[in-house]
Parts: structure tokens; sequence; C-alpha cells
């Protein structure tokens, strides 16, 4: 059996490849932006409003989204692995959900949720809200008239 040696000047690149595929590869290490979990219940004018479809938005790197069903309740996914949102100030833009089932007709949308998706939906700034830490029981209420600086 024959032993293969490295020379010093190969066997310094083998450490510092490995030191790069360890430490340097994407998704390997935390970033920039700390992620929290949030979960909670939405609220429009104080009632609980369902069947619709959250963005958190924050101020720069990734959103995050939620789907509101029949309970108004709430879980932020971060990434298709990671739940939570960009922890700081965030953006909440509300999208109505409609039935698209093949065969069947769209669902009209309620006048709340022609409402809310005036008032908060794609295109609009969205409802200021601020996460600083996990939180399984954070409500957001968003109130019949926009806040000013909307």
């Amino acid at each position: 059996m024959k032993t293969i040696r490295m020379s010093s000047l190969t066997s310094k690149f083998f450490l510092l490849g490995l030191f790069a595929v360890v430490f340097l590869t994407p998704g390997c290490q935390k970033g920039p932006y700390p992620v929290v979990k949030l979960e909670g219940t939405i609220k429009y004018d104080g009632q609980l409003l369902e069947n619709v479809e959250l963005t958190f938005t924050p101020e720069e790197g990734r959103a995050s989204s939620a789907f509101v069903l029949n309970d108004g309740r709430f879980k932020a996914k971060y990434s298709p692995s990671v739940m939570g949102v960009q922890s700081g100030n965030l953006r909440v833009n509300v999208i109505p959900l409609v039935n698209n089932e093949p065969g069947k007709p769209p669902t009209a949308l309620s006048e709340v949720h022609k409402e809310v998706k005036e008032k908060y939906g794609y295109g609009q700034p969205g409802f200021p809200i601020e996460v600083t830490k996990a939180n399984s029981s954070f409500v957001i209420d968003l109130p019949k008239t926009v806040p000013p600086g909307n």
C-alpha cells in the first residue's frame, strides 16, 4: 500500500478550502437579520379577520407571510423551513383569499374584505408593527381609519 503525502503548500490550500466550506457556505450561518417566531390573531376594527394572507415586510431584508383561515389566527413563515419574521419594524399588508377551485365560481369578496384590501392590501404602505422577541399571542388590530403617515 502506497502512502500519499501532501506537500506543505497543498495541505494549506486544503485547510483553507475546508475552512471556506464550513464557515462561509450560504445558509450555514446566521444571516444579518435575526428571525423570531410570531403567532397571533389579526383583527379589523376589533373583529377577527378570516380568510386572508398576511405579509410582514421589514425595512430591509426578506418578507414573511402567513395564511389566516377561519379562526383569525396566524403563524408567520420566513421561509419554507423557518417559522417567524425578522425582528424590528415591519409593515403588514393583507390580501383577502378567494375560492379558486376548478369548476366553482370565485368567492365574492365581503364588504369587510373589500375595505381591508383597499386600505391595507398590496400597493398600500401597510400597517406598522414592531416585533422584538418571539411572541405566540401577538394581536394585530387594523383600525378602520388608516393611521396618519400610512
